[in-house]
């Protein structure tokens, strides 16, 4: 255990010559982890683990059976912890020995997102090229996606550099594996953009930190729209707010219209009085409200998802006849 403890491959080859049976490679003591914590009844793989001697490990591995290989480190696997703590060539060994790399850890991370959010560049590039599926790229761009959505004020901070690299990363993986996005067509919600499908067209948007925002909101609908995951629509209103706050009351309004047409999909509760406060902000600021956009927000009173006579829904009725008195 001290020669894993230390890295001391020579003497770990030595001791398992003299005896390699499994008793020995399994026996457990109480040692100082790399933080400085008492850690009890753990096994010398762990050890080499947890101190990033990758040599001492894949010996280890071909000695131990898949229990060991196995062990927790603190409350995460043995992969986990060496995902997080940057050990490339552990990481490798522990795949190439047959542990999962989509197991999550108690706090429901796995492996890839510990790697991306700790900025171990080489090890988000391993487990890409290793799980090879379209998942894991989604979780790498969710994840860079929320480094640009907990950006309150987008126009006026630059977004975090992770959601550059991790973004780039992500579309030069791609290429190389041939794992192309299914991106949706440009709407009127997000101003006709899409989504970047290669490293040119990201090149062009990088800097742009309002459009680094639009990209963000892409890649979490072609994402979490499908898992219909509620908490895919907050920073959609957020965005609306702060449309509204710069004076762009239209393409607020279309927007949030598309988060209505979503919420009908997805067969969650809907209510209209987004708009009504929307059609209230224009009239303060002089600003016209379009007919068919006024139009189409009193049709919808008439579906039956609107058809439930609470104090809210009349309030919002009487708010839409009071404003179209207004309307031209």
């Amino acid at each position: 255990m001290l020669a894993a403890l230390y890295g001391s491959e020579d003497f770990v080859r030595g001791l398992l010559s003299w005896d390699s049976s499994p008793k020995q490679v399994e026996l457990r003591g109480n040692v100082y982890n790399i933080n400085g914590d008492l850690i009890n009844n753990v096994t010398a793989l762990w050890c080499a683990l947890d101190q990033g001697h990758y040599g001492v490990a894949s010996i280890l591995i071909n000695e131990g059976d898949e229990e060991d290989i196995r062990q927790s480190i603190g409350v995460s696997s043995a992969l986990h912890r060496a995902a997080e703590n940057g050990h490339y060539d552990c990481v490798r060994v522990l795949c190439n020995a047959g542990l999962s790399p989509k197991t999550k850890n108690s706090n429901g991370k796995t492996v890839l997102r510990l790697a991306a959010e700790n900025n171990h560049s080489s090890i988000v590039d391993f487990l890409l090229g290793y799980n090879n599926d379209e998942a894991s790229f989604n979780e790498l761009e969710l994840l860079a996606s929320s480094y640009m959505i907990s950006v309150w004020h987008f126009d006026e901070r630059e977004p975090s550099d992770r959601m550059r690299t991790l973004l780039k990363q992500s579309l030069i993986k791609r290429v190389l594996l041939n794992i192309p996005k299914e991106v949706a067509q440009p709407i009127s919600a997000y101003e006709f953009q899409q989504e970047c499908q290669s490293i040119d067209e990201f090149d062009q948007i990088q800097y742009n930190v309002d459009r680094l925002y639009l990209e963000a909101l892409l890649i979490r609908e072609r994402i979490l729209l499908p898992e219909k995951e509620e908490t895919f629509f907050s920073p959609l209103y957020q965005r609306g707010f702060v449309l509204v706050e710069r004076g762009e009351f239209y393409q607020c309004f279309n927007l949030w219209f598309h988060i209505f047409q979503l919420y009908q999909r997805m067969e969650l509760e809907t209510n209209l009085q987004s708009f009504v406060w929307l059609f209230c902000r224009m009239l303060a600021a002089g600003i016209p409200i379009p007919v068919d956009q006024f139009l189409a927000i009193c049709y919808l009173t008439f579906q039956s998802s609107q058809q439930k006579f609470t104090n809210e829904s009349l309030a919002t009725a009487l708010c839409l006849v009071a404003i179209a008195a207004k309307v031209t």
